[in-house]
């Protein structure tokens, strides 16, 4: 059954779960020679050879192999279209194509339930590591993550919006977006919750991250409707819980901070105070702003993969940096991956990922298996969420993601 622990009883189970890991451990790197050298990167390329040489081949699903063809073909048309060629499209090129050899490994012989099992038991292992870090600051006063120089943290008085293995708390709260969100559903359809996914989800909130309050958003409104849809005499009981749970939330003044600087953001763009800002809306608001300016004076065609620092470094002379800011964040993500991809494959490209999402959603069908539905609706809020806050390719697992949800939706179809 989903959820139970997986005993490891192969040299697979013990590759897949350090593979997973190393998906984590955004926050460390080594410094040589004043090169950096990413953990994930050096774990995966260890791994490779030894999935290799036990496996003996590799499933790649036909999805990747059409994905990392079309970034290919767009990326060198736009970069011959604009008379220019990047060596760093050719460096961020190899890192998609490793991360999603590694995924293809653990996709090898293994079905959804099976990898989103291991994927659980790892996230299970890391919320362990970062709610014991949690403890240890509430009752002593200690931040681990001050020790290493990579991972940045969230204090909110005696609690800490900790990032685990990762380089920050919105990262960490990537890796565990699908599992978290899987655990809140079947809390809300089958009102079945385990010591793991409740540790999992305590850990999520814990992180702080808006982007993890926002994929808690969207499950919620999904499973209410879903609720609502097949039991329409609870709408009287959950509307008021609804509207109870959002005057607390408009009341705190963590909300507040964000709703009001959000507001102003929408109603003028003009960042007139040094301090107190929300720097990740401001920095949405740039992002936003640059991607727009880009795509009408390119006609709506990409710069190529992985160049979106090039643009911003372009356009970012434009707008204000607060006070107490020496950049704006977006750089190397745009903030969003709609943004991103807006600006590095063109218009097209963006359609296709909005395409993309709803025609592998299965949240209208009837299928045997409801771990299988609940696995897709995870994904479905969690890849909404990274389109809108979360630029990042290579790390967060975001490449499983996407191979993950096209699966779940092709397993589906074989089980109706």
């Amino acid at each position: 059954m989903l959820g139970k622990s997986l005993k490891i009883q192969q040299p697979k189970d013990i590759l897949d779960f350090f593979a997973f890991l190393a998906f984590f451990m955004s926050g460390f790197y080594l410094s040589i020679n004043e090169n950096i050298i990413f953990s994930q990167y050096l774990i995966h390329a260890l791994l490779i050879p030894l999935y290799a040489f036990y496996l003996k081949k590799i499933s790649v699903h036909f999805f990747t192999i059409k994905l990392l063809l079309c970034v290919f073909l767009f990326s060198v048309f736009y970069m011959l279209f604009s008379q220019g060629f990047y060596f760093d499209f050719i460096l961020r090129f190899i890192l998609l194509v490793h991360v999603f050899v590694i995924v293809s490994f653990v996709f090898t012989g293994e079905t959804v339930l099976t990898v989103f099992n291991k994927y659980l038991n790892v996230c299970f292992f890391v919320s362990i590591i970062s709610l014991l870090s949690t403890l240890l600051f509430f009752f002593a006063g200690i931040n681990v993550s001050e020790y290493f120089s990579g991972i940045t943290y969230k204090e909110y008085g005696k609690i800490l919006g900790g990032a685990a293995l990762s380089a920050e708390p919105a990262f960490f709260a990537t890796c565990l977006m699908p599992a978290a969100l899987y655990s809140i559903i079947t809390l809300f359809e089958k009102g079945v919750i385990k010591l793991k996914n409740l540790l999992i989800i305590l850990s999520f909130l814990l992180t702080t991250s808006s982007l993890a309050f926002l994929s808690v958003f969207i499950i919620f409104m999904i499973t209410v409707i879903n609720q609502i849809r097949s039991k329409p005499y609870i709408i009287p009981i959950v509307l008021p819980i609804i509207g109870f749970v959002a005057v607390l939330l408009f009341n705190t003044d963590f909300f507040q901070l964000r709703f009001n600087d959000s507001i102003s953001l929408i109603k003028n763009f003009d960042l007139s105070t040094s301090e107190g800002i929300n720097i990740s809306t401001y920095a949405l608001a740039v992002n936003s702003s640059i991607t727009a300016n880009f795509s009408l004076d390119n006609f709506g065609l990409g710069k190529g993969f992985g160049l979106y620092f090039t643009v911003f470094d372009e356009y970012v002379r434009s707008y204000d940096i607060p006070n107490y800011r020496d950049t704006l964040p977006g750089r190397g993500s745009a903030t969003s991956l709609l943004l991103r991809v807006t600006v590095e494959l063109g218009i097209f490209a963006t359609l296709y990922l909005v395409y993309f999402i709803f025609h592998n959603f299965i949240y209208g069908r009837i299928i045997g298996n409801l771990h299988l539905t609940y696995i897709n609706w995870a994904l479905f809020c969690s890849l909404i969420a990274i389109y809108l806050r979360m630029g990042e390719y290579f790390i967060n697992l975001v490449p499983f993601f996407f191979v993950l949800y096209v699966a779940t939706f092709e397993e589906s179809k074989r089980d109706e």
